[in-house]
């Protein structure tokens, strides 16, 4: 490898310098000359902080001193940017004989009327940190309005952008702690990573999904604070990102921290923010039956033996109500109706047989978010420095559970070190601790999906106390989980340092004008350590258990850019040249100890020294190692820009013959209100055609190529015994490879009023790395190959308006929306589809050949050619003995429309988002209707307990039919029942008897269900009544401010003070899917997606935000 990287050092230099002198003979002509100024705010004051760039230069820029003053050589004919936190981004362009020194006047962002229009050219921030103007870029790309996320804060980050950018989904695994999943443009590869990559300061960061068994740790990049972050782009697709490599094949996100900026003053900011949540949305129960029977048995107080508690049998008392079971759904919530008569409880107690509410209630409570912000700017003549402190404290709803603690440090600097050097260095450093994360899904320790499971008439006198003076369970029979022992009794706790660091040192050649060359090194690094505990006696295991973990995680970047950046003025007029080589070596690796004592010596004791059996140890290890070259040519002519990139990676997860892969991007831009400048009018200021095309690699996952053993377990405690892979590896795997088209169109109308934004995309990635069934003959489940293709194709509209503007009011509003069309193309020879995930009863997800990605088939009824369903004699619909297709994952459309209202110094925004299509199994409403627990399983139950207890209708008249011993004709079916047609339970609909039937095949079913035979048992055989539509739309946000006038605060020691009410996941206001469910809702951020197993309830949280300026 050492020798690799030696070769490939040598030919980069090589290449670098033959770029050099290509371009070193073509800027002769180029000249540079002193640029001076001064930048004032709106008020005509000096704007000390200020940052003057020059276009197209990553670093080469200027700071203005105290007195608002700046000194910098830049080309002639130069653009200059200058930007202020809180004003407007001011774009200057350097004219032919242009007067020294310039006054720039800033707009303040907060109180600006002003036009857009105003401002010549927009400047984003693109791949590697170059900044280009908007209008040359070929590509989609779009900024993210960073404001609103100090005020609606979530301590995950991502959590915040929903709906604000389109082309992307944002999927929360449940909680302001979980993983969030972040899809651009649709799923590139059928088994392997989706997300994009994410750059902070130009520094890629690990951004692994933090699901761990049945607890989610979070991801990197939720963690970032908003108070620290400057802006936010999004490259979305290869065609933007190509120049940073593989690991941007699913799109990049580049979030820009903030640098040193003040005005007056000290320079200190203060921010407190404080939010308070609760559950918006309770799941519809149904409050009418509980568990007792018309007879008591096998549960309290009932005839002929004891109690399951060991009481006598009282008969002056009346009967008990079934104990709390979870082996068996029938002695749940299908009992008579609860109409307040006396009972005797499960705590041996007389009480009312009625519904109790607050065994549910109970166990939540207001949840408190807190958020403290003290950031210090210091701008000197030499350079800048920012230091942030972020502090949260997290009490979620669930009493005992999401307890968090979170310090965030952030020191951020530039220094200009000499006329040809300068340097910016920047650390961050989080402190996060963690008691009792919330645990997900179908978890046993779960509590969400052990109330899904408890009966209605469950009291909170008999859940509490959840032990005895023993410490044992009391209410453990059949398996019932109390969820006050899981929130009390199964804990877990975690804590996470992680430090992130980049120094960057920017070299302008003086031999040769409008170069410089960046190098930069940088560091992400994580410690993680945590515990999880089950208390003996717990109910699936007496034994009781802990874990202790140990977690690292080491990313280091370093990276070498040297950029050429001239506009000729002799040659050819207007021609503006910007170049890029460079070359890049990444380094990972992750490292996992983990200890577990399966059972305990003594209760309560939180240790691997609690040990009554062997202690058990596990390690695991991931690395990576990839080394690039890569460049880029930009030549702009008047309103038309055309760009090429290239890059060569080499990764150390792919084979050696097969771990170089080479790649390129090209694409155009045609300003046509430049190129014909006929086209601008009065109502059209703006009209820019573009269009690219990408070529991108993807790597595999680390260990995939060659084959091992695994430890299994130690025989008779003593010998250790080794497996092998179930997987076959591969040691010929290719990189998969991604080929995006893009073309869009970008409009301007009534002086930057309307701005439109059009997007269409095609892209394909093929040789997939996929893993395929093999035959157990071989020893194997699965093989690792290249095969497959998937493609995605779709449109993107973002819509930017002023509909209002008047003399202190604006009205501004954003439409983002976006479909995206997946399509699975091909599969390995001989597989027509592979499997992503699976949910209760044979639920599947797959990804099949001629089906978008993401196809879900469930168990469905038998149907004949007509669809008629078929059923048995007894009028039960029977199944179809193959998976039907039910749906797919995918969204139609989604998107999100922002509002901002401001008059004077008020200022209201609303956010909006909004999917349609989609489909997931929800298994808490079928596990609910299983149960007898939710409101769809009262349907036939009232019709069935009047046929049965009050008219006393036999089974068999309930089929429609009477008894061959009543029947005039006794035979079987041989005879309608005169009152078949009146309800005795469920009948459903288009249903005919199967040709097994005697004498009715064909006919249609004049029986009725069981409404607790077809709720457990006959909707087994039909999921779809449980595959809901995810369509939505959510009030995400709403923010109330007021901005203090300045002249008020004059004779105060603010130099600015900001007020607001906050409002966020305020509710949802349509949708498919039953009160309380989540149309969002999901149990993973990985690929396996459409399936809901105990996800969170809808929560909404309300607050308040304080800004302060010293």
């Amino acid at each position: 490898m050492q020798n690799l990287l030696t070769k490939v050092t040598r030919w980069s230099l090589r290449y670098s310098l033959t770029v050099m002198f290509l371009l070193l003979s073509v800027a002769i002509s180029a000249q540079t000359v002193n640029v001076s100024g001064v930048v004032l705010d709106n008020e005509g004051e000096p704007l000390p902080g200020a940052t003057v760039q020059v276009l197209g230069k990553a670093d080469a820029n200027a700071t203005t001193n105290l007195d608002g003053k700046f000194n910098l050589r830049a080309p002639q004919n130069a653009v200059l940017t200058v930007s202020f936190v809180g004003f407007k981004n001011k774009t200057v362009r350097l004219k032919a004989g242009q007067k020294f020194p310039l006054t720039i006047s800033m707009v303040d962002d907060s109180n600006s009327m002003v036009d857009d229009s105003k401002v010549l050219n927009e400047v984003v921030v693109t791949a590697l940190g170059i900044t280009r103007e908007q209008k040359s870029l070929g590509y989609a790309r779009q900024s993210i309005d960073t404001e609103s996320l100090n005020d609606t804060r979530d301590p995950n980050l991502l959590n915040s952008l929903t709906g604000k950018v389109s082309g992307v989904n944002f999927i929360s695994n449940g909680g302001a702690m979980s993983s969030t999943r972040v899809e651009i443009r649709g799923n590139n590869s059928i088994t392997g990573n989706n997300q994009p990559l994410y750059v902070i300061d130009g520094v890629p960061i690990m951004n692994d999904m933090g699901e761990s068994g049945d607890l989610d740790y979070g991801n990197a990049a939720s963690f970032v604070s908003p108070d620290d972050v400057e802006s936010i782009e999004v490259l979305k697709g290869a065609n933007a990102s190509a120049l940073y490599g593989s690991d941007a094949a699913n799109g990049v996100i580049l979030i820009t921290t903030k640098k040193a900026s003040r005005k007056k003053g000290l320079g200190v900011n203060y921010n407190f923010n404080a939010q308070f949540s609760y559950l918006r949305e309770y799941p519809i129960y149904q409050n009418v039956y509980g568990t007792m029977v018309e007879r008591g048995n096998n549960g309290f107080n009932f005839f002929g033996t004891n109690s399951a508690n060991g009481y006598e049998y009282d008969s002056s008392l009346p009967y008990g109500i079934y104990h709390f079971n979870m082996a068996n759904q029938n002695q749940r919530s299908w009992g008579m109706p609860m109409l307040g008569q006396m009972v005797i409880g499960r705590n041996n107690q007389l009480r009312a047989y009625s519904p109790a509410e607050d065994a549910i209630t109970n166990m939540y409570e207001t949840g408190v978010q807190m958020t403290h912000n003290v950031s210090i700017d210091k701008v000197f003549n030499a350079g800048n420095l920012r230091v942030s402190y972020t502090g949260i404290s997290y009490d979620g709803m669930l009493k005992n559970f999401n307890q968090m603690t979170r310090h965030n440090f952030s020191v951020n600097s530039n220094a200009t070190l000499a006329k040809w050097l300068s340097m910016n260095f920047s650390v961050n450093y989080q402190m996060e601790d963690v008691d009792n994360r919330d645990y997900k899904g179908a978890s046993n320790r779960n509590p969400m999906y052990a109330i899904m499971q408890m009966s209605r008439d469950a009291t909170l006198d008999e859940l509490i106390p959840y032990k005895d003076a023993e410490g044992q369970p009391m209410n453990k029979r059949s398996g019932f989980y109390n969820p006050y022992w899981l929130l009390n009794e199964c804990t877990n706790g975690d804590g996470r340092r992680s430090f992130r660091a980049n120094l960057t040192f920017n070299i302008k050649p003086t031999f040769l004008k409008g170069s410089n060359l960046r190098l930069r090194a940088s560091m992400d690094t994580m410690n993680r350590n945590g515990w999880k505990f089950d208390n003996m006696y717990t109910m699936w295991d007496a034994n009781g258990y802990y874990e202790q973990f140990e977690e690292r995680s080491r990313n280091y970047n370093y990276e070498g850019v040297f950029s050429y950046n001239t506009r000729l003025k002799k040659w050819m007029k207007d021609l503006s040249i910007n170049a890029n080589v460079g070359a890049s070596l990444m380094r990972q690796n992750w490292d996992k100890m983990t200890d577990k004592v399966n059972q305990l010596a003594v209760p309560d004791v939180k240790s691997l020294a609690n040990n009554a059996s062997v202690l058990l140890a596990q390690a695991n290890h991931t690395g990576k190692e990839k080394q690039g070259i890569f460049g880029s040519l930009s030549l702009g002519y008047k309103g038309f820009f055309l760009d090429g990139t290239f890059r060569n990676d080499w990764s150390s997860t792919l084979p050696k013959g097969n771990n170089s892969y080479f790649y390129t991007s090209e694409s155009f831009s045609a300003v046509l209100t430049e190129l014909i400048p006929k086209l601008r009018s009065k109502a059209l200021s703006f009209v820019k055609l573009r269009g690219s095309i990408a070529k991108v690699g993807n790597d595999t996952g680390f260990d995939r190529l060659l084959d091992g053993y695994s430890y299994g377990n130690l025989f008779l405690n003593s010998y250790a015994w080794y497996q092998g892979d179930n997987q076959k590896k591969n040691p010929n795997l290719k990189p998969e490879t991604t080929i995006s088209k893009e073309i869009g169109l970008e409009v301007r109308l009534w002086n930057d009023r309307i701005k439109a934004d059009i997007t269409y995309y095609d892209k394909r990635t093929k040789d997939q790395i996929v893993e395929s069934a093999v035959s157990y003959g071989t020893g194997y489940q699965r093989f690792v190959m290249n095969s497959g293709e998937i493609s995605n194709k779709g449109w993107e509209i973002s819509l930017n308006t002023v509909p209002l503007r008047l003399r202190n009011f604006e009205w501004r509003s954003t439409i983002n929306w976006s479909k995206n069309n997946s399509m699975v193309e091909s599969l390995p020879d001989g597989v027509d589809k592979i499997q992503i995930g699976s949910g209760m009863f044979d639920t599947k997800s797959y990804a099949e050949v001629g089906r978008p990605y993401g196809a879900l088939y469930a168990h469905a009824y038998k149907k004949n050619e007509k669809g008629q369903i078929l059923c048995d004699a007894n009028g039960t619909p029977k199944q179809d003995p193959e998976l039907q297709y039910v749906g797919c994952v995918q969204a139609d459309w989604r998107g999100g429309w922002q509002n901002t209202f401001k008059y004077k110094n008020f200022g209201v925004s609303v956010s909006i988002d909004f999917q349609k299509g989609g489909h997931f199994l929800s298994q808490s409403a079928l596990q609910g209707s299983l149960d007898g627990q939710s409101v769809q399983s009262l349907e036939g139950r009232w019709e069935e307990i009047y046929s049965r207890y009050c008219i006393g209708e036999s089974d068999m008249e309930r089929t429609g039919f009477l008894d061959a011993a009543n029947a005039n004709t006794p035979a079987t079916n041989g005879q309608l029942y005169a009152d078949w047609k009146r309800c005795k339970g469920i009948m459903i609909p288009n249903c005919v008897y199967d040709e097994d039937v005697e004498g009715m095949a064909g006919k249609d079913v004049v029986g009725w269900v069981r409404a607790e035979s077809y709720w457990m048992h006959e909707i087994q055989r039909d999921i779809t009544r449980f595959i809901y539509d995810a369509s939505y739309i959510k009030l995400r946000e709403i923010t109330v401010s007021y901005d203090f006038p300045k002249a008020w605060l004059r004779k105060t020691p603010f130099q600015n003070l900001r007020l607001a009410a906050v409002g966020r996941n305020i509710a949802t206001l349509f949708a498919h899917t039953p009160i309380g469910l989540d149309p969002q809702a999901t149990s993973t951020t990985g690929n396996a997606q459409g399936f809901e197993r105990g996800f969170n309830l809808p929560e909404a949280s309300y607050g308040f935000d304080i800004k302060v300026g010293f």
